[in-house]
This record gives structure tokens, C-alpha cells and sequence, in this order.
């Protein structure tokens, strides 16, 4: 995907959501929508958390299986998506 289409599609979001189920390494996909500066919603990894700085202030982590992601969507909708505390 070119840049432009890639900047325009995560300016069009109000979330990003990446549901990994298993630890990764460096996540490109991870940093480019944070340069978006669009909440970002993440697998609790310790990869992701540290090195892609998924950290309290910049979205919601959620530990990787569907009872946690979908309790972490219901707050984000219940928050407006807007940064939190974890």
C-alpha cells in the first residue's frame, strides 16, 4: 500500500486494533499508526509494551485471548477511545 493510501486509511480510524496472539518482535504496523496518533489497542506482550511503547497513556492492552480483547473494546467504547491510565 502506498504511503498516502496508508496515512489517509489510519487518519479515517478512531482506533487501531491489533489482536496478536503470540509474542513478536519489532511491530512496524504498530508504529506507523502511532505516528497517527490514534489510540491503539494491543496484546499484552511484553515486546509490544516495552519496545513499541503500547503504554498507559497511548491506548488499551489487553491480554491475548477474545474474553480480554472484548473487555477492552467494551471500555474503549465506553471511554469514547479517548487515552487512559491502564
Amino acid at each position: 500500500m502506498s504511503p498516502s493510501k496508508l496515512q489517509a486509511f489510519y487518519n479515517a480510524i478512531d482506533v487501531f486494533v491489533n489482536p496478536t496472539l503470540r509474542p513478536q518482535g519489532l511491530d512496524l504496523t504498530l508504529m506507523e499508526e502511532m505516528m497517527s496518533g490514534k489510540p491503539v489497542m494491543a496484546s499484552r506482550f511484553r515486546s509490544i509494551k516495552g519496545s513499541i511503547v503500547v503504554d498507559d497513556e497511548f491506548g488499551f492492552m489487553f491480554a491475548p485471548n477474545v474474553a480480554s480483547l472484548l473487555e477492552a473494546l467494551e471500555l474503549a467504547v465506553k471511554e469514547g477511545f479517548i487515552f487512559r491510565r491502564l
